[in-house]
């Protein structure tokens, strides 16, 4: 049996938890795991992709948030979700400012914790079915044994 640390499974399984934890129970927000073919009926919306796992003594891999509004001209609602979302991924009451996520395992006990950096994010962009989006890239990082 694959070791924790280099499981996908397990990875993707707290990647999931975390956001549903936060960004949809705490928030209520609608949360996307993959791209869909038609615009949400919803006002806001987030889309998270997970990358390909690089794992050696130090595993990582990265997630992009796509961040998604409807009739924002002006881009506040934008904003507004940016910083709901942002704020997630950072600690500041620690020193190193990065926020950590369990990595949980097959009983959902929490047996590690990923290190969370914001990598980079764009600016807001105008969709072609009307909508504005933005993206925020995420790097994990986790001990892999």
């Amino acid at each position: 049996m694959v070791h924790l640390t280099h499981s996908v499974v397990a990875l993707r399984r707290s990647i999931r938890k975390f956001i549903i934890d936060n960004l949809v129970t705490v928030e209520g927000l609608k949360v996307f795991f993959d791209f869909s073919y038609s615009t949400p009926d919803e006002d806001k919306w987030v889309v998270v992709v997970t990358d390909e796992i690089d794992i050696d003594f130090l595993a990582s891999t990265h997630i992009v948030l796509y961040l998604f509004t409807k009739n924002d001209i002006s881009g506040d609602k934008l904003a507004s979700l940016r910083d709901t979302v942002y704020d997630y991924f950072l600690d500041l009451d620690i020193t190193d400012g990065k926020a950590r996520m369990p990595l949980y395992d097959e009983d959902w006990d929490v047996a590690e914790h990923i290190v969370m950096s914001i990598v980079r994010e764009s600016g807001k962009e105008r969709g072609e079915t009307g909508t504005f989006y933005r993206w925020i890239q995420v790097r994990l990082n986790w001990g892999a044994k």
